[in-house]
């Protein structure tokens, strides 16, 4: 019966600290990609509407796994610690004391030495890409309606801060003029 708890309890575990990672390398290529948007390139504004819209989806989704998962793994500690009662050695009976143990450690008054579970660390991972994905689909949004303004607003009549074909850019006013005719220029 011990084993049987022990290999559920495994099982959910490995899955979770899996799922996590595949999480991690998920939303670090999702953010590669967004970031690359944001800092301009030639990449369409839309795309980083999509990647933050994405990230936020997938943060949900790997939050949703992570309950699903850390339901099952407490079911797995449950049953292991009615178990424990049969086991000779009281040094033995880990997951009998554990969640009290936990609970008084989190009540530690310096909130620096408190621990955090698993699930609290997770869950600010989810939250932390899930705004960075609401940030990067805003500020992409708000470059892809101010391209489609400016864009828009040339249509029919030439916007004026284009030039016309023939004119020429104004000259720098920092830049130091050169003579077009050198036969004005004194012989040395």
């Amino acid at each position: 019966m011990r084993e049987h708890a022990w290999k559920y309890f495994d099982v959910h575990a490995n899955q979770r600290m899996t799922v996590f990672n595949f999480f991690l390398v998920l939303s670090g290529l999702v953010s590669a990609g967004l970031a690359t948007v944001l800092q301009g390139t030639n990449v369409p504004a839309l795309v980083g509407v999509v990647l933050g819209l994405l990230l936020v989806i997938v943060s949900f989704v790997f939050w949703k796994l992570d309950q699903r998962a850390s339901f099952l793994i407490k079911r797995a500690e449950d049953a292991l610690a009615r178990l424990e009662p049969s086991l000779p050695e009281p040094a033995c009976h880990l997951f009998l004391g554990e969640s009290q143990a936990t609970r008084d450690d989190m009540a530690a008054t310096n909130p620096w030495n408190r621990q955090w579970t698993y699930g609290r660390s997770f869950r600010v991972v989810f939250w932390a890409m899930a705004l960075f994905g609401i940030l990067g689909c805003a500020l992409s949004l708000s470059r892809f309606t101010s391209s489609d303004t400016l864009a828009g607003s040339g249509s029919g009549a030439q916007s004026a801060t284009r030039l016309a074909p023939t004119e020429k850019p104004a000259a720098d006013p920092m830049r130091t003029p050169v003579p077009a005719d050198r036969s004005t220029t004194p012989d040395r």
